[in-house]
């Protein structure tokens, strides 16, 4: 006999000691209808040998044992939430591989009767250990703890996808207000040219209307003395009065560099704008080139994130398993097999479905912290973060605002009527005479001023970001 239990495997040794503490017969919580039919299934064998009977009761119901603690751990196996535990397929397996060698090893007990068991005895063994070993083989098929770790893989991605996003859209904002910014200062520059324009300008129009006021005032004394046109006096008079005359045309010709220079600030103010609207346009395209390309790439690669990761794609992972759980479940060997294994894939869907629900709601935290931005329909606040419409209509404001088109015009008119200085004492000849001196200067002057004119219309077109919102997909 001693011979006998020393061949024992040591896990038999250890459910026997296990059975006399706890007392013949245990009763099992849970997963129990098999261990009322195989002691029925026992108690039917044609056991003559009570001993060998007992040897069979002994071993089975340390067997049940570790059935039963093979169940519970599989269900905290698929229970687990700890961060760290991602994983849990290779417990799971690890787990279920030794389920499956406790049965095999069911038929060790025939090594522990005494002397030659009995046929019964075999059968009732083999019987029970190739049930066993494929209830559990079946289980092994169902891979529900793949499912498991699919579900919290799945949220440990989407967690991860939000603190990255995040961190995108901080990064993609920051870069995108340093080209604001720098938006910013060109319109700036843009006005303080307009306004230092309308500075330089008034300065070098004063000059103007008072040369030509000094110039005309002395032509007209000498011409109200003589009656005569100016070109004839030109060539008539002698003495004082032909100087005098000749230096009121020479006062007139010298309003002619400021003339020149009053062009030539709209002729500047014309290139300044235009270099900054170019730079404008370089800095519009760092957005659209840039940001606006970079926040499409986070769009697409979160609709594809989310086509594998979604909760609807959790909600498949889930079905599936639970598909797996009753397929195995009805395709059990016994009746008793297949109660308990309703049970148990009720349990596990039970931890299961707890992971789904997490998994829903990081999903709904997910959503309602991107949605409109990186997936979904592009929310208004985001179009605007991005485009800034409105800060282009205060831009276009401020320069509409400067009243540049208006006043040019306006001076337009002033340069072509004698600066507004009044011929109206001197006949049609001398005043066409006295326009002719300065003709050319006015006309170039006219020019510029027209040029200059369409600045604010120019700006409204160029630097319009009304649509630009468009171009975010």
């Amino acid at each position: 006999m001693t011979n006998h239990v020393n061949r024992r495997p040591g896990w038999l040794v250890v459910t026997l000691l296990g059975l006399l503490l706890w007392g013949a017969g245990p009763a099992f919580a849970g997963y129990d209808a098999r261990v009322s039919e195989l002691r029925d299934n026992l108690a039917r064998e044609q056991l003559t040998d009570q001993k060998e009977r007992d040897v069979l009761a002994g071993a089975l119901d340390g067997y049940l044992r570790g059935r039963q603690q093979c169940l519970e751990d599989l269900v905290r196996i698929i229970e687990e939430t700890s961060k760290d535990r991602i994983e849990q397929e290779r417990a799971w397996d690890d787990r279920l591989g030794g389920c499956k060698q406790d049965a095999s090893r069911l038929g060790d007990a025939i090594k522990s009767i005494s002397g030659t068991p009995s046929i019964a005895a075999f059968h009732f063994v083999n019987v029970t250990a190739v049930e066993e070993q494929k209830f559990f083989e079946g289980l092994e098929r169902v891979q529900v703890c793949e499912r498991r770790d699919h579900l919290i893989v799945n949220q440990k991605n989407v967690v991860d996808l939000t603190q990255r996003l995040d961190e995108k859209w901080r990064a993609l904002f920051d870069q995108d207000n340093s080209i604001d910014d720098h938006e910013q200062q060109v319109v700036t520059q843009i006005g303080e040219i307009i306004d230092r324009s309308f500075d330089q300008a008034d300065r070098e129009r004063r000059t103007i209307k008072e040369k030509l006021v000094d110039g005309v005032d002395r032509a007209a004394k000498i011409v109200k003395n003589y009656n005569k046109p100016i070109v004839y006096l030109l060539g008539a008079l002698t003495g004082a009065d032909l100087e005098t005359l000749k230096q009121a045309i020479d006062v007139i010709k010298g309003s002619e560099p400021a003339i020149d220079a009053y062009a030539k600030i709209y002729l500047k103010t014309n290139e300044d704008y235009i270099a900054r609207s170019i730079e404008y346009a370089a800095l519009l395209q760092g957005e659209r080139g840039g940001i606006y390309l970079l926040f499409g790439g986070f769009r697409q690669d979160t609709e594809e994130f989310l086509k594998k990761n979604g909760f609807d794609q959790a909600k498949l992972e889930y079905q599936a398993g639970s598909d797996a759980m009753a397929s195995w479940a009805s395709g059990t060997a016994t009746s008793g097999q297949r109660s308990d294994a309703g049970a148990f894939g009720h349990d596990v869907l039970g931890k299961l479905s707890n992971h789904l629900a997490e998994t829903e709601t990081k999903f709904n935290d997910f959503v309602s912290h991107h949605k409109s931005k990186f997936f979904g329909p592009i929310a208004p606040d985001i179009k605007e973060a991005l485009a800034e419409t409105r800060a282009w209509e205060s831009w276009d404001r401020l320069i509409q605002g400067k009243g540049l088109d208006a006043r040019l015009r306006q001076w337009r008119s002033e340069a072509n009527i004698f600066f507004t200085v009044s011929l109206s004492g001197l006949s049609s000849e001398d005043q066409q005479y006295l326009r002719g001196l300065l003709q050319p200067r006015v006309d170039e002057l006219v020019r510029s001023l027209d040029d200059a004119a369409q600045i604010p219309e120019k700006f409204h077109h160029d630097f319009d970001r009304s649509r630009l919102g468009d171009d975010l997909k």
